[in-house]
């Protein structure tokens, strides 16, 4: 019987079903004839798995899969507990840039690039949000730039804001993403990945990422909301496969061109939010949050 079931009463012994319910010491994975579900120890070094990796056989017998572990906190400096988060903080440092401001956002986080002193960048206490607002002057423009260490495009990123459009959505110009042009710049071609909105187009946010040799974009169907409500928009880079954008609980628009697979940001350019208008009405962005994973 090569099954791996319980054994029934006065049963005869079955090697491959022993095998199925037990665990069995390996010098070479590779050279395993496996069965469905079989557990192996690694004695050593082989490959991608490492001495004492515990890991089994998928049910398909297709691949190896590594046995879960339990449910933990990282409060304590145990296996159980998966030792102290501290420690992953502390022994990954150099390994990724991390920014979360899930509260209390503040102009301080942000270099400007405006087009006079008209335009604000600044917490707004009503909303208790950080609003960026172009004042009701013709093709006024406000850009708000993270800078910094530069974030690689060779590994995965995230960025996600909690954000809101405010204002007519007609004459309107507006950026969130990482190494996006500034609102007063033409587009380049330079890597980069994020969205952006113009009313002159159809008004939707537009998926956007370059190379290094092109920049295109790709409408996600999404309307630019003239003063709807508070929404979560996400980012992300998978490398070499494509640029996701979420927006709210949708489903994730994908985008598989021209998609920013070497080099970095510039220093100065890390991500970036820019609103503009292109009449004498002011548009406003309100950022609740703002969090990004990535790797330098």
């Amino acid at each position: 019987m090569s099954g791996g079931a319980p054994f029934a009463a006065d049963e005869l012994v079955s090697a491959a079903k022993l095998n199925r319910k037990t665990s069995t010491l390996s010098d070479n994975i590779s050279a395993e004839t496996p069965l469905p579900g079989q557990i192996f120890i690694n004695q050593q070094d082989n490959g991608s798995f490492l001495e004492d990796d515990a890991i089994f056989r998928s049910a398909d017998n297709l691949s190896w899969k590594f046995l879960s572990m339990q449910k933990h906190t990282h409060d304590s400096d145990t296996h159980k507990s998966g030792g102290l988060l501290r420690d992953i903080f502390t022994k990954n440092l150099s390994n990724f840039l991390y920014f979360n401001k899930r509260m209390g956002m503040s102009g301080s986080e942000f270099a400007y690039i405006v087009s006079s002193g008209n335009v604000t960048g600044a917490l707004d206490l009503t909303s208790g949000a950080l609003k960026f607002d172009t004042s009701a002057n013709a093709n006024e423009y406000l850009t708000g730039v993270l800078m910094g260490i530069p974030l690689t495009f060779t590994k995965y990123s995230v960025a996600e804001t909690d954000m809101q459009f405010t204002g007519n959505i007609t004459n309107q110009f507006a950026r969130f993403g990482i190494n996006m042009e500034s609102m007063n710049i033409s587009n380049n071609s330079t890597a980069k990945y994020g969205i952006e909105s113009c009313a002159a187009t159809n008004g939707n946010w537009f998926v956007v990422s370059a190379d290094g040799s092109s920049r295109t974009q790709q409408d996600s169907l999404k309307p630019l909301l003239g003063g709807g409500s508070q929404k979560t928009y996400r980012i992300e880079n998978i490398v070499g496969s494509s640029i996701d954008f979420t927006y709210s609980t949708d489903q994730a628009v994908s985008k598989a061109t021209n998609l920013p697979t070497v080099g970095s940001t510039p220093k100065n350019n890390i991500l970036s939010f820019g609103i503009k208008t292109t009449d004498t009405n002011s548009k406003q962005l309100f950022i609740w949050g703002l969090s990004m994973i990535g790797e330098s």
